[in-house]
Formats: C-alpha cells, sequence, structure tokens
C-alpha cells in the first residue's frame, strides 16, 4: 500500500460521503485501541488510589482519550477490500478527510461468536486458533448506541494484517529505550503501547518523545490491560525470574532480554514454568536474526568448508563504568559473575546454535579493571573432533569481534560480527577460491520483534533463541563458572 492510494480512497469519500452526513463520532483512536478505554485497570487504580492517580492528581490518561494513528486500521481494511473482490462504494464504509469516520471496533469469528474482545492473539496461528474467516465489523457510536453498518468476511491471514501487533515493555528505560523503541519507530507490524519501569519522569519523557501512549510505574496495573498483545521484558536479568513470573499472568506471548536469568538455578525455576503455561516465550539475541547466520549454518551443514574443527567467537568492549548501566553489571550478585554474563552471552548462544550444547567445557576470567567481577573472560567449548573458542572483555582497546569457523578444507570469516548492527561482509575460502558476499546493514532490534510476532500469526516456529536454548546458555554460564573456581574441564551433557 502506498500514500497516493490512501490518498484515491480519501478523494472518493469526498465526493461520495458528504462529512455532514456522517454522525460526529470518535476516531479510532479513542475508541479501537486507546488504552484510555480499560474499565478493569481503571476501576482497579481506583480502588487503589481513592479515584486518583498514583501521584495524587487525577490522571488525565484515565479520561481523554489515548491519540494513536488515527484511522490506521480502517485504512488497512479499507485498502484490503479495494485489492480483493470485497465490493466497494457504499458497501465499505469510506473515511473522510481529516476524520475516521468509521472504526474497525472487532476482529471476531462468525458465529456462534466468541464473547469478549479478540485480538491478534486471538486470530489463527496463535494461542486460541479458530479456523475459517473472520468477520471485521465497523462501527459508528452515536449518542450512546453502536450500529454495526457494515459487516465483511475475510480469511484470517488477511484479517491479521489489518493491525499492528502491540506491545508493552517492562523496564522500558534501559535497553529497551537504547534501541528496541527506536528501532519499532517505523515498523509496519509491530507498535510499543505501553511503557513500565520505576522513574516516572523518564517514562513521561520517553512517551512523550515516542507517542507511547501508556505509562506505568505499577506493573501489575500494566498486566491488568487488554490492550496490548505481547509482552517485552527489558529488565536487568537478576529482575527476570519475578517480573516473568508475574507477566504469565497477562497471558501473553513473551520477550524477554538475555541472559534468562542471573543464575541457573533461577533460570530453571523461570523455564519449568513457562513451560508449564505453553506461553510463546522467545530470549532476545538479535544476531540470531541475521540473515548471515543463517548463512554461515547452511555453509557448515553443507560441508562447503570440510569438517569444522575449530571456531572462535568474541564480543568485547570498552564498559564505561560511569554509565547508568555499570552499576549492576559490575555487581555479580545483580549482572553475574563474568563478562560472558553481559554481551558474551550472545556469542556464546550462537556458538550453541551453530555447532550445539558442547558435553564439556572449560572456563578462566579475571579482573583488570574491576574490584569484583571479572571483566575478561575466555572459554572454550569441547565437542568431538571441534574446539570452540569464546571471548567476552569489558575492557578491550581492540575488539576485532570476529566470527571465524575453520574446516579441512577451507575457511569462514565474519569481520566484526559481533556488535548491536551485526556485520555487512562474510568471506569464504576453499580450494576454489574466495567468495565475498555483502550483507545489507538492518536494524535487528525491529527484526527480531517483527519476527516473533510474525510466526505468531502464522503458526511457524520463531528463528530465535527458544526457552530450551535460553536454558542450555544458561547451563553452559554455570558450567563456565565452576570450571573457572575449579580449574578444571566441567562436564555439562
Amino acid at each position: 500500500m502506498n500514500g497516493g492510494h490512501r490518498e484515491s480512497l480519501d478523494e472518493d469519500a469526498r465526493t461520495k460521503v458528504p462529512p455532514a452526513s456522517i454522525p460526529r463520532i470518535r476516531p479510532v483512536a479513542d475508541t479501537h485501541r486507546g488504552l484510555a478505554h480499560r474499565p478493569r485497570a481503571i476501576a482497579a487504580r481506583a480502588a487503589r488510589h481513592g479515584g486518583r492517580s498514583h501521584d495524587g492528581v487525577r490522571d488525565e490518561r484515565d479520561v481523554a482519550p489515548c491519540r494513536m494513528r488515527l484511522g490506521y486500521a480502517l485504512h488497512r481494511v479499507i485498502e484490503t477490500c479495494a485489492a480483493t473482490s470485497h465490493p466497494r462504494g457504499g458497501d465499505v464504509p469510506q473515511p473522510y478527510p481529516g476524520c475516521a469516520a468509521l472504526r474497525v471496533d472487532h476482529l471476531i469469528p462468525p458465529p456462534p461468536a466468541r464473547s469478549g474482545r479478540a485480538g491478534l492473539r486471538d486470530l489463527p496461528g496463535n494461542r486460541h486458533p479458530h479456523p475459517g474467516p473472520f468477520r471485521i465489523l465497523y462501527s459508528s457510536p452515536h449518542r450512546g448506541a453502536t450500529s454495526d453498518l457494515q459487516k465483511q468476511y475475510v480469511d484470517g491471514s488477511t484479517a491479521a494484517s489489518l493491525m499492528k501487533s502491540r506491545m508493552a515493555i517492562i523496564s522500558a528505560t534501559g535497553t529497551a529505550r537504547k534501541r528496541t523503541i527506536p528501532a519499532l519507530a517505523a515498523s509496519d507490524s509491530v507498535e510499543v503501547v505501553a511503557i513500565h519501569g520505576r522513574d516516572r519522569g523518564k517514562l513521561d519523557a520517553l512517551a512523550i518523545e515516542c507517542g507511547i501512549p501508556g505509562v506505568f510505574t505499577d506493573l501489575d496495573e500494566l498486566l491488568e490491560l487488554d490492550d496490548f498483545d505481547l509482552l517485552l521484558v527489558a529488565s536487568p536479568p537478576f529482575l527476570h525470574e519475578e517480573q516473568i513470573i508475574r507477566a504469565l499472568t497477562a497471558q501473553r506471548p513473551i520477550i524477554c532480554e538475555k541472559p534468562l536469568a542471573s543464575d541457573l538455578a533461577s533460570a530453571s525455576r523461570v523455564a519449568q514454568l513457562v513451560a508449564t503455561t505453553g506461553i510463546p516465550f522467545m530470549l532476545a539475541h538479535h544476531l540470531r536474526h541475521h540473515p548471515m547466520v543463517a548463512r554461515v549454518k547452511a555453509l557448515i551443514e553443507k560441508a562447503t568448508i570440510g569438517r569444522p574443527y575449530h571456531a572462535d567467537l568474541e564480543w568485547s568492549f570498552r564498559l564505561n563504568h560511569e554509565s547508568p548501566n555499570a552499576s549492576w553489571k559490575l555487581d555479580p550478585a545483580l549482572g553475574g559473575p563474568s563478562a560472558f554474563y553481559d554481551a558474551g552471552i550472545h556469542a556464546l548462544d550462537l556458538a550453541l546454535h551453530l555447532f550445539g550444547v558442547p558435553p564439556r567445557v572449560f572456563g578462566t576470567a579475571f579482573a583488570v579493571s574491576s574490584t569484583v567481577t571479572q571483566d575478561h573472560a575466555s572459554a572454550l567449548l569441547l565437542y568431538p573432533q571441534l574446539a570452540v573458542g569464546v571471548t567476552a572483555s569489558q575492557v578491550s582497546h581492540l575488539a576485532p569481534n570476529a566470527l571465524t569457523v575453520e574446516g579441512d578444507a577451507g575457511y569462514i570469516v565474519a569481520p566484526g560480527f559481533f556488535g548491536e548492527a551485526g556485520g555487512t561482509r562474510l568471506e569464504t575460502h576453499t580450494s576454489q577460491g574466495v567468495e565475498i558476499e555483502n550483507f545489507d546493514a538492518i536494524d535487528l532490534y525491529a527484526t527480531e520483534v517483527e519476527a516473533f510476532v510474525r510466526c505468531l500469526n502464522t503458526g511457524q516456529p520463531h528463528p530465535g533463541t527458544t526457552l530450551d536454548e535460553a536454558l542450555a546458555g544458561m547451563r553452559v554460564l554455570d558450567g563456565l563458572d565452576a570450571s573457572r573456581r575449579s580449574g578444571t574441564v566441567i562436564d555439562i551433557a
């Protein structure tokens, strides 16, 4: 779809539907998707705060419309119908300039109807799949009454494409503010509709900057909402267990920042509980979603470089000890005992993705600049006939951050792959010569969320780090810690 097509619909509306003939109604932003219309959450807040917000002042978010993309869902419906055999003109309501005259009220299955409002999580491929077409109701609330002006039937895949998935973020003012929220600003499939955190001032500033309607310092109030489709747990790892357990009560798919938890015992409890609920879950390792990773894995599996016998993966950088997140990263009780619990877990995760879980590991780590954590760490993942070296450092001056895989018939090099953006160049060296592949730079923080949502809507397995893989990564971390303490090789299989 494009702006020119949308404008043509507006032109059609001006000629066929005079604005004066349409009742004054609230736009899409006010009714269908706005967080202001949440009776359950508002009632709970009023009960806790005597009808006032947390700071004792009446919260305008409770009474004012939440202004989101005006008419977005309606335009998507109209353009979808226009591109198919569905009738237009009087059969498909048309908006007029400056007003979303009609709104999409519900996406629900055809009779027998379900009670309550349905969201994207109720479409085929999600937790509660319903076969067959879906009915889209266009409604015009007027003087307290709602009348169905038009009903159309489309298949489930078309219905799923009509709306953006709405994401709420727990602990939004850290890595999510820096990376995920800006990345999703231009997304066609996902939008951030609610954020949570401890500092109301930072949250309000972020909400104003990015146009986010929901702001919460109370996690329970956020989880009471019906107006979101998935959750991102963006907190440091020492908060993951508590927040994931509470997030499961919302019964929404969850993306969680890496690593799964701050220690293996906590991670095991989380994994068991998430697995019991069956709620879709993905650990946020953004590099997994780089197309270069799939290419490297294919080259290894096709034996393009022969049998691999050695690989090196490194994510190193120089940590600013004055940065806001350094306080917990440099506390072993909060951020883990070594640099592997920070960026190094990305390299470990990719090693497990390419080669599987190693039967044995050996690790060493020591302090360079920190007085309490091991800020430079090295590991050797030991497989039959294969040794994989992994380096993680918070004190590196050089930080080559390359991925290399050597085989008995050649080798692969991805210079500078480990970083926020990933690499753009892949070299494959064999007896046939050197093949160089260049990859476009993409925003991996948007890609990982969009891929997860796309797989939820289609019922396909997501390409990211699964719950089992997240737990396997924690077992490797625990084995490396034990190896460092004992100075011996540790069996983890």
